[in-house]
């Protein structure tokens, strides 16, 4: 069984790592801090733009959602409500490229990669490409970090 969707009401940065004070949708628990090996990779990686990177990646995927208006979390919702219109316009893009590709009988896109057509190799890393690039641009309507309280969270 899946984790379900986590909720999320608070990111804290830490020396050793990111820790989310969250829950998951399906267990009937309290919330509670743990920390997110995913998020803390990308902090380490890239700092505090690689962490909101991977997080809005996270909330577009529906992975994540934001519970309540902490100042750490509630700085992503203008990323949720500009960001939509942009990465559905991408997603529906990207779609009709591939029904095109069925349309022209390229049968090889559920095949393993080393079976697949060039074209289906072009259209994958496109497809990669354009979604690193509109989680980019989402990232950038996040609006800046709160200062730094008591408790260090962020």
């Amino acid at each position: 069984m899946g984790m379900g969707t986590e909720f999320v009401k608070k990111i804290y940065i830490r020396e050793n790592g990111v820790y989310l004070y969250h829950i998951y949708s399906n267990f009937n628990t309290s919330y509670n801090y743990g920390k997110n090996e995913t998020l803390t990779k990308a902090y380490q990686k890239d700092g505090q733009k690689g962490l909101d990177l991977e997080f809005v990646k996270m909330l577009f995927n529906g992975n994540v959602k934001i519970e309540e208006t902490d100042p750490s979390v509630a700085r992503f919702l203008p990323c949720l409500e500009k960001g939509r219109v942009i990465f559905d316009g991408v997603i529906e893009a990207l779609n009709g490229n591939l029904r095109q590709l069925f349309l022209d009988g390229d049968k090889t896109l559920t095949l393993p990669p080393e079976q697949q057509s060039e074209a289906v190799i072009v259209y994958h890393q496109f497809c990669r490409d354009a979604m690193n690039a509109v989680y980019e641009r989402i990232r950038q309507f996040a609006a800046p970090l709160p200062p730094e309280r008591d408790g260090g969270a962020r």
